[in-house]
């Protein structure tokens, strides 16, 4: 699968001790400030592996263990394992968009009881670790994401077709139906890939094997899903409601992709490079798709920004958009990488940063901007980064993460 990011100078590795730092809150346009700055950094937790639709809840790793937990303002990091209900070391989490719109379910996988087997399950906060019920005629699974409640389970299954004949299928699950197979092309036999659903679980989104082809699953909820295929798309995610899928297209340079988004009225649209940027990737998308975030990257100077696409206003660079809110010397000399995540109204966001002076030492950032309370009124920002040391690759160039 191609990448969706290009980082520069170095790669995530296990550093840092707890801490909490200074608060400070800014506007993010120009325009008053809707409540006192603040800047709020901590060290001992790892990338930002999904966010909850509202913004408070972050899905990441501790540092010093690499345990998979959530991390929220108000109780801080809490491995999935220190939760109640059926604790398990041997879940892991599989696909590019685990964690559930209300924050509550992780998606992923348990070992099972063949050799090299897996069996999708879920961890929510009320139950704990579980296999998925249901899962009979498949020999291997994993879930990928969930709809918001969980209640809805999409990911790839090793099904009997015929035994002893088996074929790699997308699934969809729910707990009344069990697990179902979802269409693919006729004659594929490929292993695809399954990477977002809508909240309502009617609509799930993946791709084929070969990187360039993408996948949309509709009428999950009655349970005749219909596939379209969406030729040259390469899918990130969904919408919450259904309406926007997001991810890269090749661009006119080899090689090269750009940011897009597909709808069913408007097809693939490009989002769009900034002077200077050669390549760019889109990663999270809001609810209703009128917000979309991502990355770019400079191939003749070799840098990273990340970016914030609205339909309303196109594309912007993330470090103009905090320069212009009044962070200018807060961020001075600080390298984005990527805009990662995006809660459901657009206005908290969650990526990568280089601190001054260094491309070796990632900070990971969530930023929320509240609601204005006129238009006339700027609205405010909470940056929160996480410090993360990283090893340069001997090409000066990091590994790419793959989804």
């Amino acid at each position: 699968m191609r990448r969706f990011g290009t980082v520069v100078g170095g790669s995530f590795s296990a550093c840092g001790s707890a801490g909490v730092g200074l608060l400070v809150s800014v506007a993010l346009s120009a325009g008053t400030h809707a409540q006192t700055p603040a800047f709020l950094w901590l060290d001992a937790l790892g990338e930002p592996l999904g966010l909850s639709a509202d913004g408070s809840t972050v899905l990441t790793t501790r540092e010093s263990d690499d345990a998979l937990g959530l991390w929220t303002a108000a109780d801080g990091f809490t491995a999935l394992t220190e939760f109640g209900g059926n604790p398990s070391s041997s879940f892991s989490r599989s696909g590019r968009n685990p964690l559930s719109g209300d924050g509550r379910h992780v998606m992923g996988q348990l070992p099972g009881s063949g050799v090299g087997q897996n069996e999708a399950a879920r961890w929510s906060a009320s139950e704990g670790f579980a296999v998925l019920d249901g899962l009979s005629g498949t020999l291997s699974s994993h879930g990928a994401a969930a709809s918001f409640d969980g209640s809805t389970v999409v990911g790839v299954a090793l099904f009997e077709v015929d035994p002893p004949t088996a074929l790699h299928l997308p699934f969809y699950w729910t707990a009344d139906a069990g697990i179902r197979p979802m269409p693919l092309p006729d004659g594929t036999t490929d292993t695809p890939s399954v990477v977002g659903v809508s909240h309502d679980g009617s609509t799930a989104v993946g791709n084929a094997s070969n990187g360039k082809t993408g996948y949309v699953w509709t009428g999950l909820d009655t349970h005749q899903p219909e596939l379209t295929v969406i030729d040259g798309l390469e899918i990130a995610d969904i919408s919450g409601d259904g309406s926007t899928v997001i991810g890269i297209v090749d661009n006119s340079t080899p090689s090269y992709v750009e940011a897009a988004k597909w709808t069913a009225d408007g097809g693939i649209e490009l989002l769009g490079l900034l002077p200077g940027f050669e390549e760019s990737w889109s990663e999270g998308v809001s609810f209703d798709g009128s917000v979309i975030v991502g990355g770019m990257f400079d191939h003749n100077g070799f840098e990273n920004a990340g970016f914030v696409f609205a339909s309303d206003g196109g594309l912007r660079d993330v470090a103009d958009v905090l320069g212009q809110a009044g962070l200018a010397e807060e961020i001075a000399g600080v390298s984005f990488v990527s805009v990662r995540e995006v809660s459901d109204d657009g206005l908290t966001f969650a990526g990568i940063a280089y601190p001054p002076g260094t491309l070796s030492d990632f900070d990971l950032f969530v930023a929320t901007i509240p609601e204005p309370t006129t238009a006339a009124i700027g609205v405010g920002m909470i940056v929160l980064m996480v410090r993360r040391r990283a090893t340069a690759s001997p090409q000066g160039k990091a590994p790419t993460p793959s989804f």
